[in-house]
């Protein structure tokens, strides 16, 4: 298992980030700060292996091809009347959120959910905006009944104010945590809180094939769902319009075994039969 490297570097995402988000332009500041906040994320029941590559101290959805799309089309539905609200689910410590902050998305109408409220309020360390930052962070297992009840005929969970009242829906580095049944379920809850012509947009690791193999770092079994499968649980959950981009991941990739692994991005639009 990977672990956190004392020596990483400052790079140049997150000195932009630092810089602009805190007015912190000095490396050694920021990389200074990052370290004390990784003191904290060591004590975290769980901790990723992206965070252990300190992939936090940077946004990961601004560098995705539907990201200026996203800015674009809220701008043209606010110009509408309209008051689009974004949801990323799995925002860990929130680092995209602020990023999308800076870039012009109100804060007001963003939302950030993720499994551990620890996460979230180290986020709030490492940006220091505890006291000025106006997005709303809710924690819970989207799994969870009454995190999210899995009908209209019921509304008393905390997600259920949010159902059919989203407009993009980002789920980054979140599905291949999963095994297949468990993508499916989280593609279909995910559903509940589409509005019909919201974007759902994600980024995981994927395959050529789905298939299952123990990743010899981490030693444990990773479930790889293929692109074209998931296109089909996409469109089986009333996703359309799917754009869905593949690059190769070499680290593990099983190349005696002809299985490439692939870092999977894609755009849907959620479009019910009944819309």
């Amino acid at each position: 298992m990977t672990e956190f490297d004392p020596d990483f570097k400052v790079d140049n995402g997150a000195l932009a980030l630092f810089s602009q988000y805190l007015g912190i332009n000095d490396v050694d500041q920021i990389r200074r700060h990052i370290l004390e906040t990784t003191k904290k994320l060591k004590t975290s029941e769980r901790t990723y292996r992206c965070l252990r590559e300190y992939k936090f101290t940077a946004p990961r959805l601004a560098p995705r091809f539907y990201y200026q799309d996203i800015l674009e089309d809220r701008q043209k539905r606010a110009q509408n009347g309209e008051n689009p609200t974004l949801m990323d689910i799995g925002c860990c410590l929130g680092t995209d959120i602020r990023q999308l902050i800076l870039d012009g998305y109100p804060g007001t109408s963003i939302v950030g959910v993720d499994l551990y409220r620890h996460f979230i309020d180290i986020g709030y360390d490492l940006f220091k905006d505890k006291d000025t930052l106006d997005v709303k962070f809710i924690s819970g297992n989207i799994f969870d009944d009454h995190f999210l009840s899995p009908s209209d005929d019921i509304e008393t969970a905390p997600l259920d104010q949010y159902k059919h009242q989203i407009t993009y829906l980002n789920a980054g580095s979140v599905l291949h945590l999963f095994d297949g049944e468990q993508i499916r379920n989280f593609i279909r809850r995910a559903a509940l809180l589409m509005k019909p012509g919201g974007w759902f947009v994600g980024a995981h690791v994927g395959g050529n094939r789905t298939a299952q193999y123990q990743r010899l770092l981490q030693g444990d079994i990773k479930h790889f769902e293929s692109a074209d499968d998931l296109t089909t649980v996409l469109e089986d959950a009333g996703f359309t319009h799917i754009d869905m981009r593949a690059t190769q991941r070499l680290d593990e990739s099983r190349t005696d075994e002809g299985f490439v692994a692939l870092w999977l991005t894609f755009k849907a639009v959620y479009r019910p039969s009944n819309n």
